[in-house]
């Protein structure tokens, strides 16, 4: 019998662990001196690799590692090629190509969504975007090293320089975006953040009325309902397992 309870509280425990051990994207991933380093969010996690992925192995929170910090940020210039709303636009590349890119970190209110109305401040946010990619002399686009080059669209995530002005920065400032999709410590998140903050105390455009963030929100998680479907069901799996196994070990307790 305590062989049974002992094996049941190493199973919850085992359960525990890897529900807490989220798995990292490998190009967030960087070796220092031999150890092994994930970004995520804001923060820094020692990690391992388990069945071709990488997964939290520490959950004590680091700052960025040295190796890190030194890294730089690839950046490259390119043509407009199509404006399409306030943090999308397609770009002409140096090889002729034509490329899709959503501008990293933001959120801007819908203008296009092939299924959504248009939001409040969709449209201006879109003419803004448009305006200084338009009549920019020259746009740079900027990979995070923290970041993946694209989403699982294809699309390039990138930082995008109108005339060397942050169009992130600009938006921000106008109350047109919002901080969102922080999945690393991006390069650029915490002076972001600051200006956000500002705006938002200033109460411009998407931050005059709740309900226009709130509607913002809702048009967020849709765009990730199927990476958060697959974690719901991950979830709640792991909890039928882990209550079937409490309430069998209650009733071994009461025989």
């Amino acid at each position: 019998m305590k062989k049974i309870i002992v094996s049941i509280f190493i199973f919850l425990i085992s359960l525990n662990v890897y529900a807490s051990s989220g798995a990292i994207k490998q190009s967030s991933v960087i070796s220092c001196d031999g150890i092994y380093y994930g970004s995520h969010a804001d923060h820094w996690h020692t990690v391992k690799k388990e069945n071709g992925k990488y997964v939290i192995k520490d959950n004590k929170e680091l700052e960025a590692p040295s190796c890190y910090i030194n890294k730089e940020n690839e950046s490259e210039i390119v043509e407009l090629s199509k404006c399409v709303d306030g943090d999308t636009a397609k770009f002409k590349m140096a090889d002729g190509s034509i490329k899709t890119a959503r501008f990293l970190a933001i959120d801007t209110p819908e203008s296009v969504h092939p299924t959504k109305a248009v939001e409040a401040y969709g449209k201006e946010a879109s003419e803004f975007t448009c305006n200084l990619l338009t009549k920019a002399q020259s746009i740079k686009i900027e990979y995070d090293k923290a970041s993946d080059k694209t989403d699982k669209y294809g699309r390039l995530l990138v930082w995008v320089y109108a005339d060397n002005k942050l169009v992130q920065e600009m938006l921000l400032r106008e109350g047109l975006a919002k901080v969102a999709y922080l999945y690393a410590d991006y390069e650029y998140t915490s002076y972001l953040q600051e200006i956000e903050k500002d705006a938002k105390n200033k109460k411009l455009k998407i931050w005059s009325d709740e309900n226009i963030t709130n509607n913002m929100d809702a048009t967020e998680t849709d765009e990730f309902a199927e990476e958060e479907t697959t974690n719901s069901i991950f979830d709640t799996i792991l909890n039928l397992i882990k209550d079937f196994i409490c309430n069998l070990f209650k009733k071994i307790l009461n025989s």
